[in-house]
């Protein structure tokens, strides 16, 4: 299935986030944009045990795979998680570096513009 624009939108206010997003919810957003992607779950590597972020990113896609969540539901989720993470940390629609300090790349910025004024977003 091929993503929406609502849903790359949301892609790109995540790295818009102005507060450190918490580890469950980066987990979710990591799920649900695997699932998005259609990217076969049973095509992963499993994780060495001893790699603890590749194992709970592994995990939190294993979960939403085996709650038989489909790429259009990944993707509702994803864009309502977005939207209560940026209530919940903060966003900065001008922002062009992410919360942790990492510069957000110039196509990406200016796909967020191109996306928001399609969309009509008041940003």
């Amino acid at each position: 299935m091929p993503v929406t624009p609502q849903f790359e939108l949301a892609t790109l206010e995540v790295k818009k986030i102005t507060g450190a997003i918490s580890n469950e919810d980066l987990l979710q957003f990591y799920a649900f944009y695997k699932i998005s992607h259609s990217e076969d779950f049973a095509k992963a590597e499993k994780p060495s045990a001893f790699n603890f972020k590749a194992k709970y990113k592994y995990q939190a896609w294993e979960k939403e795979v085996n709650a038989g969540v489909t790429a259009a539901q990944a993707q509702q989720k994803y864009i309502q998680l977005a939207e209560t993470c940026k209530q919940k940390y903060g966003f900065d629609a001008k922002a062009t570096k992410s919360a942790n300090g990492e510069a957000i790349k110039d196509t990406d910025l200016k796909r967020f513009d191109e996306l928001a004024k399609q969309l009509g977003k008041p940003y």
